[in-house]
């Protein structure tokens, strides 16, 4: 089951990172201790988030409602501080959902901006893959801690070089969860991550007659 993001919610803190990168191992006697690394890192995003009015507070309890717990999942939007830019070097924006301004709709839905392919994949990359040739096409790249995703799954950059003059190379983490085929669109204005709640508490606030404006607290976990 899959639940509508609310895109009226504002966004105010909260930035993903992966979890489960190593697997504790028993300290010997001498007291040195291994790391090993772990396939099963996951990200986890903890966020606040807060809306005014009655059109997003119906939107955010009915998303609550549509999550059922930890059942269902949804594509929660990745925020950037410093966005990647275009060719002509101005910053990109995240907003990806356009409201109706003073206005009431019963299904609280937006206006989806038509989506604009800035790179796409230069060649194919299978599955667990952490490096991907990138065409530009309207960007003037992705910089190491600038997050992307393809599809449903999110990624970090870590590293970035240019071979050669029309091949963009960059190395990034978790690995690919699926193959990917040439020309593929890579997101890099609103990245998604699939996500669910971490607990079945999550996102719940007192509704306070007094409150004008609600900022609960989620804490998801990426749905592998």
């Amino acid at each position: 089951m899959e639940a509508t993001f609310p895109f009226m919610a504002g966004f105010r803190s909260g930035l993903p990172y992966l979890g489960g990168q190593t697997i504790d191992t028993p300290r010997s006697i001498s007291g040195i201790q291994g790391v090993v690394p772990s396939m099963s890192a996951r990200w986890i995003m903890e966020c606040q988030f807060v809306f005014h009015g009655e059109a997003a507070t119906l939107q955010w309890n009915a998303f609550i409602g549509q999550m059922g717990g930890r059942q269902a999942t949804t594509l929660v939007p990745v925020h950037q501080r410093y966005m990647p830019k275009t060719r002509d070097g101005r910053p990109l924006s995240s907003e990806n959902v356009a409201g109706l301004a003073g206005a009431q709709t019963w299904e609280g839905f937006g206006f989806e901006n038509t989506r604009v392919t800035r790179i796409q994949t230069a060649a194919a990359a299978p599955l667990r893959a952490t490096l991907l040739n990138l065409e530009l096409l309207d960007t003037t790249g992705l910089r190491p801690g600038h997050f992307f995703s393809i599809g449903d799954r999110l990624h970090k950059v870590l590293t970035h070089v240019q071979p050669t003059l029309d091949t963009h190379r960059i190395t990034f983490q978790p690995p690919l969860r699926k193959a990917v085929a040439a020309g593929a669109h890579v997101e890099i204005e609103t990245p998604v991550c699939r996500m669910r709640f971490s607990s079945d508490d999550e996102g719940r606030y007192e509704g306070a007659f007094d409150e004008l404006a609600p900022m609960p607290r989620i804490r998801f976990e990426e749905a592998i």
